[in-house]
């Protein structure tokens, strides 16, 4: 997975990176209450939460491109948290998916 392909040129402010690595932490405490990652995809909150922390994300830094670069760097750079892939696929894979053509805007 060549993550760098995704970033964009968006310069990121201290505050919404700070922001975000703490709802990174909050959503992976969150993970570890439910069960196994594997579990947690069919777990019938997971839509509720994904929603969740994809609203308070937006909240964090409400700009799409310096959001995605943050999370981008967060889940796949190399000071990444390997178990915190799954949050970047919860914040920004609709960005992601719209962006290749493969999600339509309901």
């Amino acid at each position: 997975f060549n993550w760098e392909k995704f970033k964009v040129k968006r310069r990121c402010t201290k505050e919404h990176r700070d922001g975000l690595i703490y709802l990174v932490g909050v959503y992976m405490e969150h993970l570890s209450n439910i069960l196994t990652a594997e579990e947690y995809e069919t777990h019938p909150l997971y839509s509720f939460t994904s929603s969740y922390f994809q609203e308070r994300a937006s909240e964090v830094c409400p700009n799409d491109d310096e959001r995605r670069n943050i999370v981008l760097d967060l889940c796949y750079g190399d000071n990444n948290v390997k178990t915190c892939k799954d949050f970047c696929w919860v914040i920004i894979s609709d960005m992601l998916l719209r962006e290749k053509g493969l999600l339509r805007d309901e």
